[in-house]
């Protein structure tokens, strides 16, 4: 199998003072550095620079001795010309495995200029640009209109009048970045021979923009050996037909230590699991959400103990439907009472609004309410309220009984669905656009959403057609289109990496990467008991996610209070939440360690697949 890098094309405008004079220098001394110290595996890179870029004949032949001499790596460098493009066209016909590195001009905001546009599709790339706002986001711009998923993609932006200080500062990022790819795309290639001699899809490599550094697990006290458990365990229940595919991610000490996929992105279509596959996370939208509501509160426009009536005065007045029970016909009756105290923001993020779920509630009359207003849709989809405005969905649930007296019960509910609205009412601001302002672009979540565009709906993992263990059909939102309304409890659509980013700001009491989302303060009071002794839990937060008592629910996260009591492992601090179709996060401060699960799959048995990813985790601490 050849494994090719990357081929050179020097432009006729190119020169030492312009950005792609001063990258192509770089890069050759980089390479002539590599070859005087044996090359990759052996094999020399060769270099070849074109004066005559427009030149294909002379391109594709000089590309295709070496290609099919496989002698040596060969290293590519387009600006999207007739001789490029022939050249990606013939290699990617002889499907020849390669790292493809990229610079361009401004014209690379335009998606043309990238590789899978020509029907090139390597599995890694870099693309080298000066900066500027077309081409300021281009590696999430453009990877959206690819036709097959990369396993890896960077983007290095620079500015375009390059000082001689600056390309010595450069040589050095350059060089790291290339090694690192470098070596990347020649464990691709054997990775993929040895996995097609086993007659299996090959794992995709670690790196897929989680915009972590990766090291090995024993560096920061895991034992690979164990981690790797989580791979065997998972492929098994793929192979019974109980889950479609799997995303699994841990990271400790701010470090990625372990990235796998197992399974189908889309089974029936035999298309498999990627890294950056797209999963719906239902409730794992909830604490997104919350944030955005801290946030607020931090700016001063929310405080948690504002009434919800505050933001929409129909809240006011509100029935609450008693249960009785009629000995004689040994039935349930319910009647109403007046609300003995308003809701607050507070009840919202902590789930005592008295509101609930159409979906689990036994209070019948809520449910009926629910039923009739569409915000529970029986017997089509689990929880999809999605069709209606947010106008509409704020009157029909003011309109509806309660099923408790706020602050006295802790029942699952659309209260983070209403947390939205009132994040939209204070900011003035769409959920969306807030989100995305505030928390996605500044995380670098580029794939964070409450709908999938059409360049990226190929990315979008689905489940199984039938539940393995109810036998039932499985019924999904439909994420390709606009919601009416963006719903905060259950709406959102996120990869594993970014969703890695968000737990990871979390772990970091509220900031990544020098940029600061929440303060220290607010993450810990989220991250509190604030149910205590005084609000009831006939069904707890551990026993709705995982099956188990031991958790406790703060302001939009389960929360561990003791070590004790979980049937599962964890520590004292940790903190937690899941989504309805199999995703799973949790954040354990004590250990420095946090981990993401995405499957698409809404089974009753998706709690067994949460513990047993966590207990293999924490079963691979060595330290």
């Amino acid at each position: 199998m050849f494994c090719t890098s990357l081929y050179h094309c020097n432009n006729p405008y190119s020169g030492p003072a312009s950005a792609y004079g001063v990258i192509g220098k770089t890069i050759a001394a980089y390479f002539n550095k590599v070859n005087a110290e044996g090359g990759i595996n052996g094999r020399k890179i060769r270099f070849i620079s074109y004066d005559d870029a427009y030149s294909p004949p002379k391109a594709v032949e000089q590309a295709r001795r070496l290609v099919e001499s496989d002698k040596v790596l060969l290293i590519f460098q387009s600006f999207g010309t007739p001789s490029n493009t022939a050249i990606q066209k013939y290699m990617n016909a002889k499907k020849v495995s390669q790292l493809f590195v990229a610079t361009g001009a401004t014209k690379w905001g335009e998606p043309k200029h990238f590789p899978w546009t020509m029907g090139y599709q390597p599995p890694f790339w870099i693309a080298i640009v000066p900066c500027g706002p077309s081409i300021a986001g281009a590696c999430q711009e453009t990877r959206a209109t690819q036709q097959a998923r990369l396993a890896g993609c960077a983007l290095i932006c620079r500015r375009q009048n390059w000082s001689r200080e600056e390309t010595t500062m450069n040589r050095g990022i350059l060089g790291a970045t290339l090694a690192g790819a470098l070596v990347l795309v020649t464990s691709i290639c054997w990775t993929q021979s040895w996995a097609q001699d086993q007659g299996r899809p090959p794992a995709p490599p670690a790196l897929v923009g989680m915009g972590l550094p990766e090291v090995p697990p024993e560096q920061i006290g895991m034992s690979k050996q164990k981690l790797d458990r989580i791979h065997d365990a998972l492929k098994q229940h793929v192979a019974d037909g109980k889950l479609p595919g799997t995303v699994v991610l841990v990271a400790r000490k701010g470090k990625l230590i372990y990235a796998d996929v197992t399974g189908f992105q889309d089974k029936d279509e035999g298309k498999p699991m990627a890294l950056d596959s797209l999963f719906r996370i239902y409730s794992m939208t909830k604490p997104l959400v919350s944030v955005a509501a801290m946030m607020l509160v931090e700016d001063g426009t929310i405080q948690l103990t504002d009434p919800v009536s505050k933001f929409f005065p129909a809240f006011k007045g509100q029935q609450v439907s008693v249960a009785r029970s009629d000995n004689e016909l040994a039935r349930m009756s319910y009647f109403t009472v007046a609300v003995e105290r308003e809701m607050t923001v507070q009840d919202l993020l902590r789930h005592t609004a008295g509101l609930a779920y159409g979906e689990i509630t036994v209070n019948a009359p809520v449910r009926d309410a629910y039923a009739k207003a569409g915000l529970y849709l029986a017997g089509v989809r689990d929880y999809d309220a999605r069709e209606l405005t947010p106008a509409e969905e704020v009157e029909r649930l003011a309109k509806a009984p309660l099923a408790h007296q706020p602050g006295t019960v802790w029942e699952y509910s659309m209260a983070v669905d209403l947390l939205g609205r009132v994040v939209e009412a204070a900011s003035g601001k769409r959920l969306a656009d807030f989100l995305d302002e505030r928390v996605f672009k500044p995380l670098k979540m580029r794939d964070t959403a409450f709908w999938v565009p059409p360049g990226k709906i190929s990315r979008l993992a689905q489940p199984l057609a039938v539940d393995f263990a109810s036998g039932q059909p499985i019924k999904v939102i439909d994420v390709s289109k606009e919601p009416k309304n963006d719903s905060g409890g259950a709406g959102a659509v996120s990869t594993a990496g970014d969703y890695l980013r968000f737990s990871q700001m979390l772990l970091n009491g509220g900031q990544l990467d020098g940029t600061r989302i929440l303060s220290r303060t607010t993450v810990a009071l989220m991250t509190s008991d604030h149910l205590g002794s005084r609000i009831a839990t006939p069904f707890g937060p551990g026993e709705l996610l995982l099956g188990t008592p031991g958790y406790t629910f703060g302001l939009g996260f389960a929360v561990r209070p003791g070590d004790g009591i979980a049937g599962v492992p964890g520590s004292a601090g940790e903190f937690m939440w899941a989504g309805y179709a199999g995703t799973y996060f949790w954040v354990d401060p004590k250990e420095e360690l946090t981990a993401i699960y995405m499957s698409q799959a809404p089974s009753p048995i998706r709690a067994y697949y949460r513990k047993l990813v966590k207990q293999l985790v924490y079963g691979a601490l060595t330290d």
